[in-house]
């Protein structure tokens, strides 16, 4: 996996190219591994971001500052991490 809860991450891929370049904290698990349609094998995380993530839910775009994000989508910040710890 590329990220374990209580990483910041980015968001380096996304159905909605919107949340590209994102900050996400990685919080949990998702409870529901089918919240998304991802490849076999990948995780979903629920993350949560200072930006709205924009999801298409049913055709129509839902903004959430938490939701669910795959593992294949993102990318663990060591810097955007260091910094905080620094603060």
């Amino acid at each position: 996996m590329n990220c374990q809860p209580g990483d910041l991450a980015v968001v380096i891929e996304a159905y909605n190219p919107n949340n590209i370049g994102l900050i996400l904290r990685v919080l949990h698990s998702h409870p529901n591994q089918k919240a998304l349609l991802i490849e076999p094998g990948d995780h979903i995380w629920t993350a949560q971001s200072h930006q709205p993530q924009t999801y298409d839910v049913e055709g129509a775009l839902v903004y959430r500052t938490v939701g669910p994000v795959p593992d294949s989508y993102l990318q663990r910040s060591e810097e955007h991490t260091s910094e905080l710890q620094s603060h």
